[in-house]
């Protein structure tokens, strides 16, 4: 998916939920919570060393959800992932209320 694509798809939902997760099967009940209730991305946080396979797994075993993240420590794309960097500092294509 490109970014422009990436963007649509973003702007279709008010929050976008950021998650530090520590292991793949507490990810895929997430993952069916949030399928489930109609907001099918997240943001995977690299707070935890399960990260990047957490976002792997989830673009494999869960289509319907579209796991992003980044890792600002390791500035190679995660498995799978959309690049994206969260808005810092009044850097973000996103304004107040528009999104």
């Amino acid at each position: 998916m490109n970014q422009k694509k990436l963007f649509e798809t973003l702007e279709k939902y008010a929050v976008i939920p950021v998650i530090a997760i520590d292991d793949v099967d507490s990810a895929f009940l997430l993952a069916d919570a949030l399928i489930e209730g109609g907001l099918p991305v997240a943001e995977i946080t690299f707070r935890t060393t399960a990260a990047r396979d957490v976002i792997a797994a989830l673009k494999t075993e869960k289509p319907g959800l579209d796991p992003g993240g980044r890792n600002d420590f390791d500035h190679r794309k995660p498995a799978g992932s959309h690049r994206l960097r969260s808005p810092v500092r009044g850097r973000s294509r996103f304004k107040p209320g528009n999104c």
